[in-house]
This record gives structure tokens, sequence and C-alpha cells, in this order.
């Protein structure tokens, strides 16, 4: 993309350019980046306010079931997180395959677990990989930056990544060949859960990237 611009000031930029931000200012896009992060920011509050009102309703169903008896106490996050052995042993999790379920089941640990495939083929631009999208979108609302936890099956030879951002754990079973791949899975569904765009490109437009750079 950048040959034709070899030893200029843009090639010099583009190469220092350390964040999406910086990449849309070279290329007088800036307007174009704030506006989106503000479409996202939106849909970020509407989502987690869809997500706060379920919860709510379904709280309130539980308690006043009569065929239930709930304690007040029970519905209360508690104040220190388990550890990883009482972690494995007492959560019950619900996997959901499908990625265009609009609900997910986050059991009391706070985690989500989903089961989305990550190609790297559909991502094939630089600077906008899940784990790029993720960090900006951080950065954006003034997050940590995501933590990630890696396991590997070596039987099968395969990864399963775990990330942590704004106090939840998302999860993807879909088995990845690598560490750095199976970290662009689990971001995939924590953009899935968010209701962020992800970066992926169609395989119609893929082709059209791949003989552009031919």
């Amino acid at each position: 993309m950048l040959h034709d611009f070899g030893g200029t000031p843009i090639y010099e930029d583009v190469l220092a350019s350390n964040e999406l931000r910086d990449l849309c200012a070279i290329w007088n896009m800036l307007d174009v980046y704030d506006h989106e992060m503000s479409n996202r920011l939106e849909r970020l509050k509407n989502h987690q306010l869809t997500l706060i009102n379920s919860t709510v309703n379904c709280n309130q169903e539980i308690i006043s079931s009569p065929s239930l008896s709930v304690s007040s106490d029970s519905l209360s996050v508690p104040e220190k997180r388990p550890r990883v052995e009482e972690h494995l042993s007492n959560t019950t999790t619900v996997l959901v395959n499908d990625n265009n379920v609009p609900g997910v089941k986050i059991n009391n640990f706070e985690e989500i677990v989903l089961s989305i495939p990550y190609e790297r083929r559909f991502w094939p631009d630089h600077g906008t990989s899940p784990k790029q999208i993720l960090r900006e979108h951080c950065k954006l609302l003034k997050w940590d930056s995501p933590k990630y936890e890696t396991i590997e099956d070596r039987n099968k030879r395969s990864f399963f990544s775990t990330v942590l951002v704004n106090g939840k754990r998302y999860r993807n079973t879909s088995a990845c060949k690598s560490k750095r791949y199976a970290e662009q899975a689990a971001v995939l569904v924590c953009l899935h859960v968010l209701g962020i765009p992800d970066g992926k490109v169609h395989a119609d437009e893929n082709n059209k990237v791949n003989l552009n750079n031919k």
C-alpha cells in the first residue's frame, strides 16, 4: 500500500504511528474516526442499558416467584473473587454456539462464553484486528487495558483464551492454532457482546483486497 510513498514524510509517520487515531490523522480522517467512536460509545450505552434492564427483570421474577425462596443476599455480587479451583468446580457455564443470538448467559463469576471462529484471512488490514479495535475502545472509555489468559490443549495442539475487560471475562471455546489467534478469538466474544463492530472483512471484500495487493 505504501511502496509509492517510500522515504516520504507520510511513510515515516505511518511507521511511527501507534494507534488507529494516529493513522486517521495522517490521512485527514479524524472526523470519521471521532464520529465512529461516538457512535460506538452510544451503541455500548444502549446495549448495557438493555442488559441491566433484563437482569433487573429477571431478579424481580425470581424474588416474586412463590415456588422459590431466595434471599436478597444471594443476589448480591461477592466481595472477593473465588480462587481458580473454586471457579472451575462451582461455576455453571452455558455455551451459546450461535453468535447471532442477541443475549448470552452470564454465570455468577461474570464470565461470558461463546463459540465464534476466528480466521485471520478475514482481517487483512493493519490496524483493524479485533484486539486493536478493543484497545481503542478501552482507551475511549478510559477502561484498563484488556488482560489475557491462555491455556493450551497439548493433545490437540489447540489454544483457548479469555480476556478480562472492565470487570468481565470473555471466553471463546473455538479452538485456535496459536496463542496469538486465541487472544483475537476471545476479543471477538467481547466485541460481540458489547455490540461493537469487529472489523471483519467479508469474502468478496477480502478478494478485492488480495487483488489490490498483487
